[in-house]
């Protein structure tokens, strides 16, 4: 069963690279990347998938990522962090990723249960997803939580994909 948006309960999403869903072609013209955007935005924003789906595909066909809002304290470290300069864009994703995930279906090379454990490095962000399980995801795509940890983390920030394109 497909969880709607929330700030306040676990809520599915998708990575728009998995092979259950459309995807642009060679060379895509900045219209169609657009449009793919725009699609996949309100997918997220309503829970919809089924615009983003490829022929003869369902949700069960895709990894689902069962993820929550990234809690106050540690979006509030993260922002230190970056503003700081100790860590970069593509950190802060991952470990925004990291601390929301909070399950994973439909996953086979996924042998690593995503259990939260703390992580010494970043002992302030609170309990996460471990490094080994992060890496795993990051052998099947590494473009995976780099796309699902920064909308984590805009999530977090309060800002709307729709709403802040305008």
């Amino acid at each position: 069963m497909l969880r709607a948006p929330s700030n306040q309960k676990p809520y599915d999403t998708y990575w728009s690279g998995d092979p259950a869903f459309v995807q642009l072609g060679e060379s895509p013209t900045d219209e169609a990347k657009k449009e793919h955007e725009r699609v996949w935005d309100l997918a997220r924003d309503t829970g919809d998938f089924s615009a983003v789906l490829a022929d003869k595909r369902t949700l069960a066909d895709a990894t689902k990522y069962v993820m929550r809002l990234v809690p106050g304290h540690a979006l509030r470290k993260l922002i230190d962090l970056k503003s700081e300069g100790k860590i970069g864009n593509a950190e802060s994703s991952a470990l925004a990723f990291r601390i929301a995930l909070v399950d994973v279906v439909n996953f086979p090379g996924l042998t690593v249960k995503p259990e939260p454990h703390e992580d010494p490095a970043f002992a302030s962000l609170g309990k996460m997803l471990t490094v080994d399980a992060a890496n795993q995801v990051d052998a099947e795509d590494i473009r995976i939580i780099g796309e699902l940890g920064a909308l984590a983390y805009v999530k977090a920030l309060g800002v709307r994909p729709l709403s802040s394109k305008g």
